[in-house]
């Protein structure tokens, strides 16, 4: 197909780049023009704002544009970034998602399955008819680039022009844009596509120290004085996913989502916790260090020690048991099984596995630890937007479910029905690994601490799943549930009783973990912060090397 039969001869470069940027603006911007209407409101001073903030990012992309507008890098570049904004701005429009470092760090960090979940047909329409076309039609146009001095001098021109007509814009709207980019940060979230660009790159220059070594945390540790040498204790920490904090009937959800847990009379229910992040990328790490949320880095918390390196150094025998995105670099250390070493015909898919599977061949690891043992067990949970795929049809309570990972496709109703399936399903999950501990361990001290890594919306307010940044996030996607069970061989060898549970504040928030797990087993940290120790009340002073 020749489409250059409308323009005689090549293109000039400013002409191309100036028609894509203004492509760009136009096809995957939607969210950001939704944005400003909802945070400006309509009518006013709205209608030449909508105009200048349309001015602005076609200059800025044109400006962007002209710096890589070289022959050999020009088209390539333009073609793979608008093929890319075209997916985003499906997952942007679809789930009203917004696009930070943290949001590309679940992008890399995630598995087949998890992608798998989140395909549907109209993804593929929307990159062809928005993605790949207009970037085929990029690479048929011929551009006029000139050669030697010429080139140089029309690419500065270029670059030049490009800079003066932004600075017009903003000089313009100063007033206005000031405002905007001084009280509302998040709107570097919505622009497509200098927010992916920008947080790509930003995380890939954060994995080129990889080979960094991992820097103590924890200088003098020891174990504390309830250890023997038969002692032998077996933790048990469910990482639950996206159950939020008012899905469950035991925090005083109407509906029953918790018929087996609120039968055992054992369980301790700490109320509501506030999670570290509102993504597995971020709060799962976060959630096994020892700094609180403020301090927390999560591109330096790979080099950095985090509890489970703690309980390896005092030879305590340490698993991660993976169904979900993976251990996020906590379990570099120490021994991890995924699906793969577990999974069965059963409880799994090509879209995944039933969390039951995580307590297949569990036995194995526990027979073989003689000093006590941690083990991890990562879940599925309630990982959407397929929430119908993440529970055996024999715990669908509710019905009807949305059966699509369009959740905008389905009444409200229908989605809460199937993600609070998830909860019936997580709530036998956790009833599950008790009575497997108490059936097959009823003399050794075993724990069981089940605590989610952040929330999940689910249409309040027009938002879905999770992954807003902290600050922009409801509470929906940052309350979730905290639940300890202990048995009696538990408490006697940990010497627990009720005077340890007093005083607990509320709510909690993740940043109590880390230094709880260490109260819990008993051991003794200069790390370990006592006001975030919620057992600080039973901690030993008496330590053993």
């Amino acid at each position: 197909m020749d489409i250059t039969w409308r323009h005689k001869g090549p293109w000039p470069a400013w002409v191309l780049s100036s028609l894509i940027a203004i492509y760009w603006t136009l096809a995957f911007n939607q969210p950001l023009w939704s944005w400003l209407s909802h945070s400006r409101g309509e009518g006013g001073v709205f209608g030449w704002f909508s105009l200048a903030m349309f001015l602005l990012l076609v200059s800025a992309f044109q400006l962007l544009l002209s710096l890589v507008a070289l022959p050999g890098l020009f088209k390539p570049i333009t073609a793979l970034v608008t093929i890319a904004a075209s997916s985003v701005a499906f997952f942007m429009h679809s789930y009203h998602i917004v696009v930070d470092i943290n949001m590309v760090r679940n992008v890399f960090e995630t598995d087949h399955r998890e992608a798998l979940s989140l395909f549907h047909p109209m993804l593929v329409v929307w990159v062809l008819l928005l993605g790949v076309l207009p970037a085929w039609l990029m690479m048929k146009v011929p551009v006029a680039w000139g050669r030697g001095k010429t080139m140089i001098l029309r690419y500065l021109g270029r670059v030049g022009a490009s800079l003066a007509v932004l600075a017009m814009v903003l000089g313009m709207g100063y007033q206005d844009f000031s405002s905007l980019f001084r009280n509302h940060k998040e709107i570097r979230f919505y622009a497509t596509p200098t927010n992916f660009v920008y947080y790509t790159v930003r995380y890939l220059q954060g994995t080129e120290d990889a080979s960094r070594p991992v820097k103590p945390v924890a200088g003098q540790i020891a174990l504390g004085s309830s250890w023997r040498a038969d002692s032998n204790p077996v933790l048990v920490f469910i990482a639950g996913e996206t159950a939020r904090f008012d899905a469950f009937e035991l925090n005083g959800y109407a509906r029953p989502t918790n018929p087996e847990l609120k039968t055992i009379d054992d369980l301790r229910n700490f109320g509501l916790m506030i999670s570290c992040g509102t993504d597995t990328a971020h709060s799962l790490p976060c959630m096994f260090s020892f700094k609180g949320r403020e301090q927390f880095d999560v591109s330096e918390a790979r080099f950095e020690e985090n509890v489970l390196d703690v309980f390896h150094r005092l030879g305590l025998t340490v698993l991660w048991r993976d169904n979900s995105t993976g251990c996020k670099h906590l379990c570099d250390r120490v021994s991890l099984e995924t699906r793969e070493d577990f999974g069965d015909k059963e409880h799994c898919s090509v879209t995944g596995c039933f969390d039951e599977v995580l307590l297949n061949g569990l036995d194995k690891t526990l027979a073989k630890a003689t000093k006590g043992a941690v083990v991890v067990l990562h879940t599925i949970g309630s990982h959407g937007p397929a929430y119908h795929e993440r529970y055996p049809a024999s715990h669908e309570r509710f019905r009807p479910v949305c059966q699509t990972n369009q959740l905008q496709d389905c009444d409200r109703q229908a989605i809460r029905n199937a993600y609070d399936n998830t909860i019936v399903y997580t709530d036998h999950f956790i009833a599950s690994v008790i009575a497997h501990l108490q059936s097959n361990y009823p003399e050794r001290p075993v724990a069981v601490l089940y605590v989610s890594d952040h929330g999940e919306s689910l249409g309040e307010n027009g938002l879905y799943l999770h992954g807003l940044p902290y600050f922009m996030a409801p509470d929906e996607q940052k309350q979730v549930p905290f639940f300890l069970w202990y048995s009696e061989a538990f408490a006697a060898w940990r010497g627990l009783n009720d005077h340890c549970w007093n005083n607990v504040p509320s709510p909690l928030t993740h940043d109590y973990l880390s230094h709880t797990l260490l109260g819990l087993l008993d051991i003794q940290a200069d790390v370990m912060r006592k006001e975030w120790n919620l057992l600080a009340n039973c901690q030993t002073t008496t330590a053993h090397p």
